[in-house]
C-alpha cells in the first residue's frame, strides 16, 4: 500500500499546519489537520479490508489473420481500480487502460495479425481508497493464450484436381493381381517387366474396396520464411479436408498423422501457427504427394511430378473470406 500524488499532498498540507501551529500558537489549524489525517486513516482501513481484486480474460477463439475478435476483461472485488492489459504481439486494437468501479467488465475489439501462439503479459490494476489518497499495485496472471493461423488462400481449380486426380489415388490403391490388357487400360498400369517375360501386355489391377487416399505433405522452409511455408500447407491441408480426403502434416518441428474431421484441421493448423523453419531430409520431400518448400526466392509446391509457384496459382483473397492487408 503506498500513498497516492493526491495522498502526498495531503500529507504535505499536514505538516504544513502542524509546523506552523507549533511557531505560531495557532492551535486552530489543528482543526485542519485532524480531518486529513483521519481522511488517510480511513482509506488505508478501508482499502485494506477490500480485498485484493482479481482479473480474468476470456478465452479468445483462434482463427485467420484479420479477423476479429472480442476481449472480455472481468475485474471482481471493491473500490476503484485502474486497470492496464496490454495486448500481445499477435494482436492489435485498442489495449484495456481505464479507471473503473469494481466489480466490471470490460470489452474491446481486437483483430488477429500474426500467426503465431501469444500468450498476454501479467496485468496491473492500481486500487485506489476513498478519496484517492491511498493505492496498492496488483499484478494478475492472464491464463490462456491467443492462436492465430496461417493465413489460407485461395487456389486455382488445376491444382486442387492434380491434388486429388484419379491418377493419385490409383498409386495408392492395394495390389490385387496383373491381367491381361484390355483396350481402354490406361498406359500407366500396365506392368512392363511381367509383359515382357510372358510376351503380352499385362496390366496391374488394383483393389477396388481397400483404398489409402491419405494426401501426405511435407514442408521445410530456410530462416525468415516460416510464414510462407505455413500457408502453403494450410492452404492445401484446407483444401484436401475439405474434398474429405485425409491428411498428414510433417514439419520441420513436428507432424500430424493422417487424420480427417474439424479436430484433426485444427491440431493441424495449431501445429502450423507454431511452426518455425527449418530443414527435413530429401527422401520425406520425395516421398510426399505433396512438398513445400519456402526459401528468400519463394515458395515452391510439388503435387505429384509438377512443381508450382505458390504465389502463382493463389488468388487475392485468402480462402477465409477476408481480404490480406
Amino acid at each position: 500500500m503506498r500513498l497516492t500524488l493526491r495522498g502526498w499532498g495531503v500529507v504535505c498540507v499536514v505538516g504544513l499546519a502542524a509546523l506552523f501551529a507549533a511557531l505560531s500558537g495557532a492551535r486552530a489549524l489543528n482543526a485542519v489537520a485532524a480531518p486529513l489525517v483521519v481522511a488517510l486513516g480511513v482509506g488505508a482501513l478501508q482499502l485494506s479490508r477490500a480485498g485484493l481484486p482479481t482479473v480474468s480474460v476470456d478465452a479468445i477463439r483462434p482463427g485467420f489473420p484479420d479477423q476479429t475478435r472480442r476481449l472480455r476483461v472481468r475485474l471482481e472485488g471493491r473500490a476503484l481500480a485502474r486497470v492496464r492489459v496490454p495486448l500481445p504481439d499477435g494482436l492489435a486494437g485498442d489495449a484495456v487502460d481505464a479507471t473503473v468501479d469494481m466489480p466490471c467488465t470490460l470489452e474491446r475489439t481486437v483483430t488477429l495479425r500474426a500467426r503465431g501462439v501469444h500468450h498476454f503479459s501479467r496485468v496491473g490494476v492500481v486500487q485506489r481508497g476513498p478519496l484517492g489518497l491511498v493505492a496498492r499495485g496488483v499484478e494478475a496472471p492472464v491464463p490462456g493464450e491467443v492462436v492465430v493461423y496461417p493465413r489460407r488462400y485461395a487456389v486455382t481449380g488445376a491444382t486442387l484436381s492434380s491434388l486429388l486426380s484419379d491418377d493419385a489415388v490409383a498409386e495408392r490403391q492395394e495390389f490385387d493381381r496383373l491381367r491381361e490388357y484390355v483396350p481402354g487400360d490406361p498406359l500407366r498400369n500396365v506392368h512392363w517387366k511381367s509383359s515382357a517375360k510372358r510376351e503380352e501386355f499385362l496390366v496391374m489391377e488394383f483393389s477396388s474396396g481397400e483404398t489409402d487416399e491419405t494426401v501426405e505433405i511435407v514442408a521445410s522452409a530456410t530462416a525468415g520464411n516460416a510464414d510462407g511455408m505455413a500457408s502453403a500447407a494450410a492452404t492445401l491441408a484446407g483444401l484436401a479436408l475439405d474434398a474429405n480426403r485425409p491428411v498428414s502434416v510433417t514439419l520441420p518441428d513436428g507432424e500430424i498423422p493422417a487424420g480427417q474431421g474439424e479436430s484433426h484441421r485444427e491440431n493441424v493448423l495449431r501445429l502450423l501457427a507454431e511452426t518455425g523453419g527449418g530443414s527435413l531430409p530429401e527422401y520425406r520431400h520425395e516421398a510426399a504427394d505433396v512438398s513445400i518448400r519456402a526459401t528468400d526466392r519463394g515458395t515452391t509446391v510439388r503435387v505429384g511430378d509438377r512443381r508450382h509457384d505458390f504465389a502463382a496459382i493463389t488468388a487475392d483473397r485468402v480462402a477465409d473470406g477476408v481480404t490480406p492487408a
